[in-house]
């Protein structure tokens, strides 16, 4: 047992890693509580799935704007840096939600503008935040702190919205933006208080043009159907995901009747779901990969299923542990292809290339099932979201003995990396 933990938490013997791990930690509840606290105030003000499809679609078309852009930047750029202005601006935005929600002059569109606001910080945090690992604790502990970063990011999304649930119920929305606002000050301390350690690239790569480094990071991913035909399907998930969770409040009050302390215990067993596949993929061994991509993505199609049948909450909450282990293994056998074999240079496009498959077509997703879970019923979108996945997966299975040749003659081999 104590040689597992040595292995476990190999990175916490980097006294940097261990602060930066514990101030994003917080960060990670406090946005889950924002995120559960937005979501239950939107709907409680519009009332509309398709509402809250819009503020998904607002939040996520940041990343297809400037996702892959921003990961060549993020090839150029104090790290370092770039993270703290992130973090000041997605603090800055918890503050004005908070200031507006507690005075009682919030309105839809200011909540949907602001979801603009850290989306946009988003697309270049994410990049930023992947390729800043291995400059805090160098390549022999970066898997083992993408784990670590994995695992507790879905502790976090099992905490955040359990606390907000309680919160909402009993204080209300606005002091939940103001919570997830405080726990940014540590993050915002610790980056500007740590030493930039950004590797320089070298001249020629500093001036070449965006879009050749672009396609520079484009070319590697797409070379080869074992790294292409699983980010085609994360593509297809990830269409779906980030709907599915901003109309999880319509999903509690049209279906099980529910009130912020349900739309919590969903948010919570999502996250537990999670953080077992990767605890899973930490501990076990990576044989199959390929293989078990596919079999998560089937797994993914029919928790949604499960959930758009389910009229009670055990149910619902079943399919939404479910669903949090079977995406949280398509995205993690995604990653791995992609950041196997990849050198440093290239690390900050990768790494925006994983994040724009996994939220490339989810601003189109959200409006799609925002306007089907308000003309035909919420539980009508989750079936033709599970349709969609269901097929994505069958055609991926049907490629799989091309991706697993290609992979053979590649001599890639397979860690279990993930994204945090």
């Amino acid at each position: 047992m104590d040689n597992f933990n040595k292995r476990l938490f190999a990175s916490f013997s980097n006294k940097t890693y261990r602060a930066f791990w514990a101030a994003n930690f917080f960060s990670l509840i406090g946005n889950w509580i924002q995120q559960t606290a937005q979501g239950w105030l939107l709907f409680r003000l519009t009332n509309s799935e398709q509402m809250l499809g819009l503020v998904g679609f607002v939040a996520q078309i940041p990343l297809i704007a400037f996702g892959l852009v921003a990961g060549v930047l993020a090839d150029r750029w104090d790290r370092r840096r770039g993270l703290l202005v992130t973090q000041i601006v997605a603090f800055g935005q918890a503050v004005l939600l908070a200031v507006l929600t507690v005075s009682g002059v919030v309105k839809p569109w200011h909540i949907i503008a602001l979801a603009f606001v850290i989306g946009s910080a988003n697309a270049f945090d994410l990049p930023l935040r992947h390729a800043f690992l291995i400059e805090l604790v160098g390549p022999a502990n970066l898997r083992n702190a993408i784990a670590l970063n994995s695992m507790f990011f879905n502790v976090s999304r099992i905490l955040g919205p359990a606390f907000a649930g309680v919160l909402v119920a009993s204080l209300g929305e606005g002091p939940c933006f103001l919570i997830n606002a405080l726990t940014f000050t540590g993050i915002i301390s610790v980056l500007a208080k740590l030493r930039s350690v950004s590797p320089k690239s070298d001249e020629k790569r500093q001036s070449a043009p965006v879009w050749k480094s672009l396609k520079e990071g484009l070319a590697l991913a797409w070379s080869s159907p074992h790294m292409r035909n699983p980010l085609v399907l994360l593509m297809c998930c990830g269409m779906i995901v980030a709907p599915v969770l901003v109309l999880l409040p319509a999903v509690v009050a049209r279906l099980l009747n529910g009130g912020p302390k349900t739309l919590g215990l969903m948010f919570s067993c999502l996250g537990a779901g999670s953080l077992a596949g990767a605890v899973l993929l930490a501990a076990g061994k990576s044989d199959h990969l390929l293989r078990n991509i596919g079999r998560a993505g089937l797994l993914y199609g029919v928790s949604l299923l499960l959930v758009a049948v389910s009229r009670v909450a055990w149910l619902s909450c079943l399919g939404s542990a479910l669903a949090g282990f079977g995406v949280l293994l398509v995205s993690v056998g995604t990653n791995t292809q992609l950041q196997s074999g990849v050198s440093g240079e290239l690390r900050g496009r990768v790494a925006s290339l994983y994040m724009f498959g996994y939220f490339g077509l989810a601003p189109l997703g959200s409006l799609l099932l925002g306007f089907l879970g308000q003309k035909f019923g919420i539980a009508a979108a989750l079936y033709i979201g599970a349709g969609w996945v269901l097929a994505a997966s069958a055609w991926y299975m049907r490629l799989l003995p091309e991706m697993e040749r290609t992979h053979r003659q590649a001599q890639m081999p397979i860690a279990a990396v993930d994204e945090a």
